[in-house]
Parts: C-alpha cells; sequence; structure tokens
C-alpha cells in the first residue's frame, strides 16, 4: 500500500477511536495525517469509504490469523472449529477500540446498505474456510450434515446478527444489566449449529465468554 494512503488510514483510524466515527470530520483527518484535501480525495471518495478500508484491514487480519491456524496446526474438526473462533475473538479482544468504532457507525438503522456490504465481504472472505472445516469434519465423521458451502454461508450470516447484538449490547449504557441476556445469546447460537453440524451439546465454543473485556479500559 501507499505510504501516504496507510498514514490517512492510520490517523484516521486513531481518530475514530478516540473520538468517533461522527465526530470525526475529513478535516481533521487531513490535518493529522499532514496531508492536503487533494491527496485525500485522490486516494478516498468520502471519510465512509475510510471507514470501509480501515474496516478491511481489519478483516484481513483476522482472515490471515484464521487461515494460518487452519493450515498449520493438526486439530480434529471439532476442536479446529472451535480453536478459529478462539482466534477470531482474541484478535477481536485485541482491536476493541476499533471493533466498537466500526459497530457503533455501521449498527445505526440509516446504514443498512453500509452492513450488507460488510456482511457480503465477510461471506467472500471467511467462507471458503469454515466450508473446509465443515467437509473435513463430513469426511472425518465428526459432523453429520449435508452442503458444506451453504451450511458455512448460514453459519457466517447467524454469526454476523450474533455480532450485531452483541455491539448494541456493548454500547449500552446499561451494559452491566444485558450479561444474562448476551450469555444466553451466546449459548443458544451454539446449541443450533451444534444441531445443524450434528454434534454433542457442549462441543462447540463459538463466542467469547470474556467478553466484559470489551469493557474494560
Amino acid at each position: 500500500m501507499n505510504k501516504t494512503k496507510k498514514r490517512i488510514l492510520d490517523k484516521a483510524e486513531r481518530l475514530f477511536i478516540t473520538r468517533g466515527y461522527e465526530k470525526t470530520s475529513v478535516n481533521s483527518i487531513i490535518a493529522s495525517s499532514g496531508t492536503s484535501k487533494g491527496t485525500f480525495y485522490y486516494y478516498f471518495d468520502s471519510k465512509e469509504t475510510v471507514l470501509e478500508e480501515i474496516s478491511d484491514r481489519l478483516v484481513d487480519g483476522m482472515r490471515i490469523k484464521m487461515e494460518y491456524i487452519y493450515q498449520n496446526e493438526d486439530l480434529d474438526p471439532i476442536a479446529l472449529y472451535n480453536r478459529l473462533f478462539e482466534v477470531l475473538n482474541e484478535f477481536k479482544l485485541e482491536n476493541k477500540e476499533l471493533v466498537l468504532a466500526v459497530f457503533e457507525y455501521t449498527n445505526k438503522s440509516d446504514n443498512l446498505f453500509l452492513r450488507q456490504k460488510m456482511m457480503q465481504r465477510d461471506l467472500d472472505d471467511f467462507k471458503p474456510l469454515l466450508a473446509g472445516v465443515i467437509e473435513k469434519g463430513i469426511k472425518e465423521n465428526a459432523f453429520h450434515c449435508d452442503h458444506p458451502a451453504e451450511t458455512a454461508e448460514m453459519f457466517i450470516r447467524m454469526t454476523y446478527t450474533f455480532s450485531e447484538t452483541m455491539a448494541n449490547i456493548m454500547i449500552d449504557e446499561n451494559v452491566e444489566n444485558k450479561k444474562k441476556e448476551l450469555d444466553f445469546k451466546m449459548r443458544f447460537y451454539e446449541s443450533v449449529f451444534e444441531k445443524i453440524l450434528g454434534v454433542p451439546d457442549d462441543s462447540l465454543r463459538m463466542y467469547n465468554r470474556k467478553w466484559e473485556q470489551f469493557f474494560k479500559k
């Protein structure tokens, strides 16, 4: 990536984290990155385009880590499935400020198109990987389902929905009162996926029980 473009993205990311997306202006990004307005608009159409590219970088980092686990760790299918989601959750925790900054903007009701666009990106990036894990499980008689690609797509869509729910709870002022709700939803989604894959109860651990750390400063 061009150094100037990377600097703009880096400075914008920091501003989105510290000020919030809504309170960060294009002018503040330009000033912080030491570029001109012409340079900014040479690389980006708008502030929202900057957010999209920052989000893309975040997702790329997740995918690279998960692909490494998939290709290099010798695990049985259930352990591999759980390990991939463990890495995903750890990555989100490591980047919690950015994750929340992105969700806080994209989850607004008038940003439906952007949310759909990001979900499609996640499908493109993660569907082949998850389908490969499910197919491996079917071949090794650990998973008992048909159509791994379609199952992977459904899982990603459901996980995206859960992530939106989790983000809304995280930015709620009364978040401490929502702990039981979130714990219930975590286990509910896992139990649904267990039934679809035909694995024993309590086999899957897809969501981070340490989610409270998202709220620690």
